[in-house]
């Protein structure tokens, strides 16, 4: 995937174009084939135009000497040049229109393909750098489908344009065809080469471009310039930009000196070819062999066929080479998953499920550390169980296999008898809510769509919605809100406002309680929420959660205490379990970490 060297085959050439002309077939196909028509047609716009100017010309010469009248000799070129008028500038409007609309409607239609291709390849492959990588050039070279449907039908036309060239040049002059075509071989090379260098280079710069582009977009959120502002380091993150940015402009322009200079000598023969032609055309006027208007037509003949053969080899090296960006794009769409789905459908449970979790070990991909090591956890319907231990002990991990964003590198997780790999991922969260450290948050949507989007199926009964909100603790503020659950929550957005750090965690908290699913993970649920709220929101997890299995992970040990039972997770094993005061009768590390929490909350206390 990231091998930069590697150079496109023609059959993967073949393969992206008719892609690209699939996919644009199925978008609309009248557009492309108005677009393949009208291009067409355009190509021979010059010749014919040189024809009838070329009539016109002898014309004039024939009325200037009186061998004929003006209607005689004029009616019918006028005629042609209205027609002529009329039929090109149709076929331009036709292919600006089919252009245009085919990019407006392919565009967003290719976005949103893109994303939902991103959501079924799942957490497990996206996060990964080199999907990342490609991610960046993907979205960056979207433009490039609409250019390269663009070169595909200016080059069909091209391709019948040169051909009628062709009929007209060899007719007076046959070996200047071989010729023309001949010297136009080193700038076919040449413009390969330089192509395939820019495409190389904008490949290997991928992951500096994305860094330093992401350093510079942190002076466009109103959360990051807060520290920013302070620290005042915004120009360190825009050093970085321009550093990228110049040496990005300095390496693109020797390129580019380097390519139009030998470009440029690469075209000699071409010109000397082309004025042979021209040479030979004096020739036959002189021995009267062809007339004023003729020499005009064949003059540009010869031009048009050399400016024909030009753009066939350089829409072809352009093409082959948006293809191989293009081919970025394909290549996306045809990534798999790290693992496949499975074919047993759990039914929407109205009780929680039992969890069995044997003998798991587990290591991130690129990675030899254990991150869990043969973990045991037999969690019955209904149980509440909470998850204790230190930052890095391996909870969230845990967390990512229950929720089938990875599976285990040993063991297995059974959910109700059914191993989670043989589970389909549907069935699996249609019956599970997770509320992750890093929760989402919502700033285009009302404080209501918030909590509603916890489970989109539901009817969204406002009083449904209620009950999540004071379960979570934050009907409250909602209620203090101007337009209450209406209320957009962003200030970016007209009327918007924006939510405390707490308020936010306790809108995700409502969101999972709207949802009610029988299978609630909370994973460090209330870290931005103060102790009182806290409080309160266990109080209810604990009341209202009845009937459901839940795991709460936490390394705020006063949350927990109330837990059926509670398990002690350090360097990735389970050093101990049992409930509150099993532990604490025990002595072990849990006591001792619940003290010093306990002494520490009530210094605060005092202090305050």
């Amino acid at each position: 995937m990231e091998d930069a060297d590697k150079k496109l085959t023609f059959k993967e050439f073949a393969n992206t174009s008719i892609w690209v002309i699939k996919t644009y077939w199925n978008i609309s196909p009248f557009l492309t084939l108005g677009s393949f028509i009208s291009s067409s047609i355009m190509e021979f716009r010059g010749l014919v135009y040189t024809y009838i100017a070329a009539r016109i010309i002898d014309g004039l010469l024939i009325v200037q000497v009186q061998e004929a009248t003006f209607r005689d000799a004029m009616v019918l070129p006028l005629i042609f040049m209205v027609l002529y008028s009329l039929l090109f500038s149709a076929a331009s409007y036709v292919n600006n229109y089919c252009l245009q609309h085919l990019w407006m409607v392919t565009r967003p239609s290719m976005i949103l393909k893109l994303y939902k291709k991103m959501e079924s390849l799942g957490v497990a492959v996206l996060e990964k750098p080199s999907v990342n990588n490609q991610i960046e050039r993907v979205v960056d070279n979207l433009f490039q489908m609409n250019r390269q449907f663009e070169i595909m039908t200016s080059l069909v036309g091209t391709i019948v344009g040169i051909l009628g060239s062709i009929i007209i040049v060899a007719n007076f002059y046959p070996l200047l065809v071989p010729l023309l075509l001949l010297v136009s071989l080193p700038v076919v090379l040449l413009d390969q080469r330089f192509l395939r260098e820019f495409y190389v280079f904008d490949r290997k710069i991928t992951e500096d471009r994305r860094r330093s582009y992401n350093s510079i977009y942190n002076l466009v959120s109103a959360v990051n310039l807060q520290e920013l502002s302070i620290t005042q380091s915004s120009k360190f993150l825009i050093n970085k930009f321009k550093s990228f940015i110049n040496n990005w402009v300095s390496t693109q322009r020797t390129m580019r000196i380097r390519w139009y200079v030998l470009g440029y000598l690469a075209s000699l023969p071409d010109i000397f070819a082309r004025i042979l032609g021209f040479v030979v055309v004096f020739l036959r006027f002189f021995k009267g062999a062809i007339s004023i208007g003729q020499v005009t037509f064949y003059m540009q003949a010869i031009n048009t066929f050399s400016a024909n053969i030009n753009r066939v080899t350089m829409r072809a090296n352009n093409l082959f080479e948006s293809s191989q960006r293009i081919r970025e794009i394909q290549n996306m769409f045809e990534l798999s998953p790290m693992f496949n789905d499975g074919n047993v459908a759990l039914p929407k449970l109205k009780i929680g499920p039992e969890v069995v979790i044997n003998n798991l070990s587990f290591v991130y991909p690129n990675s030899k550390k254990l991150v869990l090591k043969n973990i045991n956890i037999n969690i019955k319907s209904g149980e509440k169980i909470a998850i204790v231990g230190h930052n890095g002990a391996g909870k969230t991990t845990l967390v990512k296999l229950l929720a089938k964003f990875y599976m285990a590198t040993e063991g297995k997780i059974l959910i109700n008898g059914h191993s989670i790999k043989d589970i389909k991922q549907n069935s699996l969260y249609k019956n599970m809510g997770v509320l992750f450290q890093e929760f989402n948050v919502y700033g285009e949507l009302t404080a209501r769509e918030n909590i509603i989007i916890g489970d989109i199926k539901k009817s969204g009964k406002q009083k449904n919605v209620i009950l999540a909100a004071k379960k979570a603790d934050a009907h409250d503020f909602i209620k203090d809100y101007d337009k209450k659950y209406d209320q957009i929550l962003s200030e970016k957005y007209k009327g918007g406002i924006r939510p405390s750090s707490g308020q936010w965690q306790k809108l995700a908290i409502a969101r999972f309680f709207y949802r009610n699913a029988p299978f609630i993970i909370f994973d460090e649920p209330t870290a931005a929420i103060d102790a009182v709220s806290e409080k309160k929101i266990f109080d209810k997890i604990y009341k209202f959660l009845t009937n459901k299995t839940v795991i709460i992970i936490s390394h705020r040990f006063s949350t927990v205490r109330n837990a059926d039972r509670i398990l002690v997770l350090d360097k990735g094993r389970i050093i101990e379990q049992g409930s509150h005061g099993e532990l604490m009768k025990i002595g072990g590390k849990y006591a001792k970490a619940f003290r010093l929490q306990a002494e520490g909350y009530a210094g605060q206390k005092l202090n305050s």
